[in-house]
């Protein structure tokens, strides 16, 4: 009794050091607001309050992710959003440590392993990515998602198939894309399994048909509010040429980075194939390892528990490779012979979830060598401490962009609450383009902006509209080298924009409403 609590206090303080250690990198690689925060945190508080930014065409579009929005809307009605999303993260990284470190529990390695594994993973984030896939970052639904997997793998593992189930069934509920990859590829990894030791004596022994049924019932019963909204986009009445655009749009325009591999950066392909190589690698040689070792002693990745998890990552990697052939073809898209059939399959992230599984069990795999084969604590503590330094580090380099953003804001934080106490809840604003946070400081709704996408065929056509209205309006009614009055007016008649904020724009014929040493906004109200 007293062995098992003083497991379970170490196990809860090597949970609470990983989410601080976790959260720390997180504000060091993506400080707050982190390039999506303000996306989903702005959807979330209008989930909660309507009237809040009403007629920002992006925040009444569908919300696909109301999960994520009925957990964290509350919060932004009696937090500002800058505490909200430390709150967030907080909660987000809580549910990551708890699944990780439970995941080297379910392993059987030792104390340590999982801090020192984390670190590695963090190191290969630091450094780059495939498809642009994260989870340790600024707070979102994947993150939850994330979180719930690991965990439900770790329950897996240790036979625990309801509590299995719950996990899947929320990660599914908070982000059902990535939530369903990760069941695919977990259904897919225990049915091969099944498959090879199909002939083995006993081995379908274990199988309670019960145990299955109620665990995937919970599944089932927990992911359906996170279904429904995505349920009802699919079922939405649109035409086949509005889809159509709309799926175009979002493969090889807005998203085109993380779903047209062919636009990937040529160093992410050789750095993915790289780490498929070592993982394959390294698999092999700890399957050998674990075939060879006493079957009483510890779990290692070799072992029996950990084929499954080698599975899932192997799962992954076809779902890929799949989607690399699926897109392969010529560009522009429109010589692609079966566009129209290849481009909803491309839609659906076919990527995102090797992205992070590979990195994640080759990190796995090099903690537990180092750690079997060096026995010395103080060296092992030490390890520890430098690898999260060096990550750190890494992320802090890598995030100069973000801090130069941050270094150069302060026009644009001080225009934004001009808006906020200056203008009435129902302006309509058009910002700069590539402003990402004028919601977040500003709290007033905007016409457009390339950042704030909808999800919704609909809504992602007339993003679009609007974008190349404004393009060529800009462009046209420059011809004469001014913006007049009457052009203005003109605009502000077809658009319902009540306020251009804008850095470069111009020359305008009417003098500006307010000004710092960046920005100038025009009040069309008052022309």
């Amino acid at each position: 009794m007293e062995h098992r609590a003083a497991s379970t206090w170490t196990a809860l303080w090597e949970t609470l050091l990983l989410t601080v250690a976790l959260l720390v990198f997180s504000l060091i690689s993506a400080p707050i607001p982190a390039v999506n925060e303000p996306h989903y945190l702005t959807k979330a508080r209008h989930y909660w309050q309507r009237d809040w930014c009403a007629g920002d065409a992006f925040l009444e579009s569908s919300d696909v992710h109301a999960v994520f929005y009925a957990l964290i809307g509350p919060m932004t009605t009696v937090l500002t959003l800058e505490q909200t999303a430390w709150l967030g993260r907080g909660l987000a990284l809580t549910i990551i440590a708890i699944g990780w470190t439970q995941l080297g529990r379910a392993l059987q390695f030792p104390r340590g392993v999982s801090l020192l594994a984390a670190a590695v993973f963090l190191l290969f984030q630091s450094i780059g990515n495939w498809s642009g896939e994260w989870f340790v970052g600024g707070v979102e639904g994947k993150v939850f998602t994330y979180g719930f997997l690991i965990w439900a793998a770790a329950a897996y593992v240790r036979g625990k198939l309801v509590l299995a189930g719950a996990l899947q069934g929320l990660a599914i509920a908070f982000h059902p894309v990535v939530g369903i990859w990760g069941l695919l590829a977990a259904g897919a990894a225990q049915l091969t399994l099944w498959w090879r030791n199909r002939q083995v004596p006993g081995s379908m022994a274990n199988i309670q048909a019960s145990r299955w049924i109620v665990a995937c019932c919970v599944m089932v019963t927990l992911a359906l509010p996170g279904l429904i909204p995505v349920f009802e986009l699919l079922r939405a009445p649109v035409d086949r040429d509005t889809k159509f655009a709309a799926t175009y749009i979002q493969v090889f325009h807005r998203l085109a980075h993380h779903l047209d591999p062919m636009r990937f950066p040529l160093r992410a392909h050789v750095g993915f194939a790289a780490l498929a190589v070592v993982w394959l690698t390294a698999t092999r040689r700890f399957r050998e390892a674990g075939a060879e070792s006493d079957v009483s002693a510890p779990s290692t990745l070799g072992s029996q528990p950990s084929n499954f998890l080698h599975a899932v990552v192997a799962w992954s990697l076809i779902f890929a490779v799949g989607g690399l052939l699926i897109a392969a073809g010529p560009r522009p898209p429109e010589q692609m012979p079966g566009l129209a059939f290849r481009m909803p399959l491309m839609k659906v992230y076919p990527f995102r979830l090797v992205d992070v599984l590979l990195p994640s069990a080759i990190a796995w795999m090099a903690a537990e060598f180092y750690w079997r084969r060096v026995t010395c604590g103080s060296l092992r503590r030490v390890s520890v401490v430098l690898l999260w330094s060096i990550a750190c580090g890494l992320a802090w380099c890598g995030a100069s962009t973000a801090r130069a953003r941050l270094d150069a804001r302060p026009d644009w934080v001080d225009v934004c609450r001009w808006f906020r106490s200056q203008t009435p809840p129902d302006v309509l604003v058009q910002t700069p383009n590539g402003r990402y946070t004028f919601k977040w400081y500003a709290e007033r709704p905007e016409y457009v902006s390339f950042k704030d996408c909808p999800q919704d065929d609909a809504g992602i056509v007339e993003w679009n509209r609007r974008l190349l209205f404004l393009k060529k309006w800009y462009q046209q009614q420059f011809a004469d080298g001014l913006y007049s009055s009457a052009e203005l007016l003109q605009l502000a008649r077809d658009t319902g924009i009540t306020h251009i904020v804008t850095d470069r724009l111009g020359p305008m014929e009417p003098a500006p409403t307010y000004q710092n040493a960046t920005y100038r906004v025009y009040d069309l109200r008052a022309l």
